[in-house]
């Protein structure tokens, strides 16, 4: 039994999801963008309507007040089916999606239709909702870099979107009880410009929630992608001075002098003899032995 911890694999991180219960919201996020299209259409011509009862002169104030009532409340009629109905409906999915990604959300999909009927409550409800969806949304995106837009883009529209109900909404009310023409233009007109500006900051939001999602969804098939690759090895650098503010050596250079050239020539190559040729020239003679003297006996014995 060692000591030491066995290695553990890395583990799937949040940015994978699974693709049998999250599916795309480009559909969804083209239908919303496109029906807040047509109700910012609406009501630059609003807008204009308003501008030209400031400015026109001797004009009928009665028919101009009908005229600019009935604009408003058509304009929010179309409004409501042709941009509130894909809004929801695409955030509806949004929620879902995260809960397929794992998130454990406060405001459930549920919530992205009673927010906003219920009285009151729907000024604020629909904020949280959508802070929550794009915070969450946002947070499964890993890589910092590849977040979309800015939170600001929420915070724009939360503003311009409370300042459209309380400024807007009421102004349209108060509006049909005023007998003033230039009364009922100026409200109608602030009311045209907020609801363009809070169109634009929506259509700026739909596009951040569904492109991270969408960058979630691309990691979905690799529970390993947003895991940062290896690093590149690289030599440890050493500061020039050391902790108590001595100079450190200098490292010593690796490069070595190139070995000295041999005293000798180098030997030169040449082909092998066939050993099965005949020599140039025969062979010299073996040289006759020379005879040795006899041997005579010492005169002592003979």
């Amino acid at each position: 039994m060692t000591d030491y911890a066995p290695y553990t694999y890395p583990q799937p991180s949040r940015s994978f999801a699974p693709h049998g219960t999250a599916v795309s919201l480009k559909g969804r996020a083209i239908l919303a963008g496109s029906g807040l299209g047509f109700a910012l259409l609406l009501s630059i011509a609003v807008l204009a309507l308003s501008l030209w009862a400031l400015i026109a002169q001797d004009i009928d104030e009665d028919s101009v007040s009908d005229i600019l009532a009935a604009a408003d409340d058509i304009g929010m009629l179309v409004t409501y089916l042709l941009a509130g109905i894909p809004f929801i409906v695409w955030l509806r999915r949004a929620a879902q999606n995260l809960q397929a990604f794992g998130a454990d959300l406060t405001w459930g999909p549920g919530w992205a239709i009673g927010a906003w009927f219920i009285p009151l409550a729907n000024v604020v409800l629909p904020l949280l909702m959508l802070s929550e969806i794009d915070r969450t949304s946002a947070g499964f995106v890993r890589d910092v870099a590849r977040v979309r837009l800015n939170r600001a883009v929420y915070v724009l529209w939360a503003v311009l979107w409370t300042m459209y109900l309380v400024i807007g909404r009421n102004g349209a009310a108060v509006g049909e009880t005023d007998d003033d023409v230039t009364v009922i233009a100026a409200l109608s007109g602030a009311g045209a410009v907020l609801e363009i500006a809070a169109a634009v900051s929506a259509v700026l939001l739909i596009l951040r929630i569904t492109a991270n999602q969408e960058t979630v969804l691309q990691r979905g098939g690799d529970p390993y992608a947003a895991f940062p690759p290896p690093a590149a090895f690289l030599p440890p650098v050493f500061p020039a001075t050391s902790s108590a503010g001595f100079p450190r050596p200098a490292a010593p250079s690796p490069a070595f002098p190139p070995p000295a050239s041999p005293a000798f020539p180098p030997p030169v190559w040449s082909p092998p003899s066939d050993p099965w040729a005949a020599p140039a020239s025969p062979p010299p003679p073996p040289a006759t032995p020379t005879a040795m003297p006899p041997m005579t006996p010492p005169a002592d014995q003979r």
